[in-house]
């Protein structure tokens, strides 16, 4: 039982990691940190359950809906 919490907060740190370094290469509004940001948006597991990618709304803003269409087909969603 311990095993499976501690494998649980991981996914969730590592998920809030990932939410924190695209809101921060998007808040960077470069076309290098643009292209880091849709490569970890391209390399997101489709997951069965919907899961929420925390972005800021000025990030969001950023992404055209074709960007935004990538997280949402792997069933993710992007929130502010």
């Amino acid at each position: 039982m311990i095993v499976v919490g501690v494998v649980t907060l991981f996914y969730h740190l590592a998920l809030c990691f990932v939410s924190l370094y695209v809101t921060y290469l998007l808040y960077q509004n470069s076309s290098e940190t643009l292209c880091r940001a849709m490569t970890i948006l391209n390399n997101l597991p489709t997951v069965t359950t919907r899961r929420t990618l925390n972005l800021m709304n000025q990030n969001i803003n950023r992404l055209t809906a074709e960007e935004k269409q990538i997280a949402t087909d792997k069933n993710w969603v992007l929130a502010n």
